[in-house]
């Protein structure tokens, strides 16, 4: 009888994404994840042919981490659903710095699953959500979203990286005058 499987997949892949949230990317390989699971780096190889592997492994799940936290984090209903999406993704930009560099701007970005507009198929809901709240049509609400997003992605990108903070209360004034001037 083999013996019997301690570290799996999974935790493999656990390991390497919490190396990506403390120290990024580039921190991902054997050595690493080895030490973080405290065996030898055979497991880690075993359960993923390259480090390359891992690495794209470590994006998907980041990327899903991302979308639980910004586009459906649970028990929230908001009265400016794209407001709150917008608060949402600088809130997590600011919280999870390395998660969001490998993201948006690491070589890896080119993954993200999104059309041309930047809107990934989840965000369907939202964007719904928002053209009954403006009384707009799904295109138009698409179109909006899109200039809500470079607002929002250039701050969070100056924000994780150290460019500028800006207060919770800055952010939703930001956004408030953004939404005044839009109608």
């Amino acid at each position: 009888m083999p013996p019997k499987v301690k570290i799996t997949k999974e935790m493999v892949l656990n390991a390497a994404f919490e190396i990506t949230r403390a120290d990024g990317i580039e921190a991902i390989n054997a050595k690493n994840v080895a030490a973080y699971l405290k065996c030898s780096t055979q497991p880690v190889m075993y359960n993923f042919a390259t480090i390359e592997e891992l690495k794209l492994a470590v994006f998907d799940q980041a990327f899903e981490y991302m979308k639980r936290k910004v586009v459906f984090p649970k028990g929230k209903k908001s009265e400016y659903p794209m407001r709150e999406v917008g608060l949402d993704y600088i809130a997590f930009a600011r919280s999870e710095p390395n998660i969001f560099r490998l993201l948006f701007e690491s070589s890896y970005a080119e993954r993200c699953p999104v059309d041309d507009l930047g809107i990934d198929l989840d965000f369907q809901p939202v964007i719904e959500a928002f053209a009954k709240f403006l009384n707009i049509s799904i295109e138009e609400a698409r179109a909006e979203w899109l200039i809500r997003y470079f607002m929002v992605h250039g701050l969070a990108c100056r924000i994780v990286n150290q460019k500028v903070d800006y207060s919770d209360e800055q952010l939703l004034e930001f956004m408030v005058r953004f939404d005044a001037g839009r109608q």
